[in-house]
């Protein structure tokens, strides 16, 4: 399943086509020949959800850049409702993935077909499928490591239904609460629900939730390097843990911001207002924040 974007109108394509074509025209353009950034104000968009490929749903039209408010609803025999806030952005596009215990060998090849048949299909074909490529691989990924970690440990290991979402991730500068500018900030995978049942073999329960908790590890580093395979070019992608790496690398100091510890720690910082303030808003809002100086 997806959430993906379209323009609303014949003008509001002719007005995307505008900031994306090449002179003289190309029939491939390098992310040099690229806008960094688009008038959101400029371009209206319809939202639709798609099912396989084929729409089920429709919303609009919005503005490129503007903030929605939603939520994912993921129900789990047994396991009862699972309720999630979701903010997506307009224009971004989503891709959804499902783990439900079994069937991903078969989704991977299904993934790699339709990344190979992406090259002779119209472009805008080809985003959704490099992230349906990433989403599966990275679930695929987790549950073969989960089964190696159970082997070592001598426990069983089952997942229960879990699903994520990888997508685009866009970053909008407002002004007077339009969208004036909105550009690609790079890509996001968000775990939603991943979760597993352990049984270690000897029945101790401390084995059985360390185990847990080493999957839940694994998880998150599996997802940066995910999102770093996606972006690699002539260049690697480069996730938060690994800025954060080459930060301390470099000697600079990272200061993680909280909603008790905000004010005493941007006293010591010398950064200016405006940065200042919004750091101190997204902590207050639970948003951890790290700075570096």
């Amino acid at each position: 399943m997806s959430l993906q974007a379209r323009p609303a109108s014949d003008a509001d394509a002719e007005a995307l086509a505008s900031f994306l074509r090449s002179d003289p025209p190309a029939t491939t353009l390098s992310l040099d020949q690229l806008v960094r950034d688009l008038p959101g104000y400029l371009i209206r968009l319809r939202l639709q959800l798609r099912l396989d490929g084929q729409p089920i749903a429709e919303a609009g039209p919005l503005s490129l850049g503007q903030a929605l408010r939603g939520e994912l609803i993921h129900t789990a025999p047994q396991l009862g409702e699972h309720r999630y806030p979701w903010h997506p952005v307009a224009g971004e596009q989503l891709q959804l993935g499902w783990d439900l215990q079994g069937g991903l060998e078969s989704a991977m090849m299904d993934a790699d077909a339709r990344l190979q048949a992406a090259d002779s299909a119209p472009p805008e074909q080809l985003p959704a499928a490099l992230l349906q490529a990433g989403l599966t691989g990275y679930l695929y990924a987790n549950d073969q490591y989960n089964r190696l970690q159970a082997t070592i440990a001598q426990a069983a290991l089952y997942r229960t239904p879990s699903f994520a979402a990888c997508g685009t991730v866009l970053e909008t500068d407002l002004l007077f609460g339009l969208p004036r500018s909105v550009y690609l900030a790079g890509l996001g995978l968000d775990v939603a629900h991943l979760d597993v049942q352990a049984a270690d073999n000897a029945g101790d329960p401390q084995r059985s939730a360390r185990l847990v908790r080493q999957t839940g590890q694994l998880g998150a580093e599996l997802a940066h390097a995910t999102l770093e395979g996606l972006l690699a070019g002539r260049e690697p992608g480069v996730s938060a843990p690994r800025a954060q790496a080459a930060a301390l690398d470099q000697g600079l100091r990272l200061y993680t911001l909280e909603a008790d510890t905000v004010d005493s720690i941007l006293f010591l910082l010398d950064i200016d207002p405006a940065t200042a303030e919004t750091a101190r808003n997204a902590a207050l809002a639970t948003n951890k924040q790290t700075p570096t100086v």
